[in-house]
């Protein structure tokens, strides 16, 4: 299946999948939607970064377009020891 990505100006992290090019059928409330890129062949096991292929898919042949809210994790690392010399 095509899906043309686009992001959400009002919410941050919201992306939104459709089949159709402009993203015309998007929700107009959330918008304008910003182009982001062409999935030009998206299976249940295509990667797509925070978000499930298989629920995109479902949600496209249902309603016409999917909106998939992104997580950002923020992990605390330490760095390593500095030697003394």
């Amino acid at each position: 299946m095509i899906v043309h990505i686009f992001r959400s100006s009002k919410k941050k992290l919201l992306g939104g999948f459709t089949n159709d090019i402009n993203g015309a059928n998007l929700p107009q409330e959330l918008g304008p939607w910003i182009f982001q890129r062409t999935e030009p062949n998206l299976t249940g096991t295509s990667p797509i970064i925070a978000a499930d292929p298989k629920v995109i898919i479902s949600d496209i042949n249902q309603k016409g377009f999917s909106l998939q809210q992104g997580k950002i994790t923020v992990t605390e690392t330490m760095a390593p020891p500095k030697k003394i010399k």
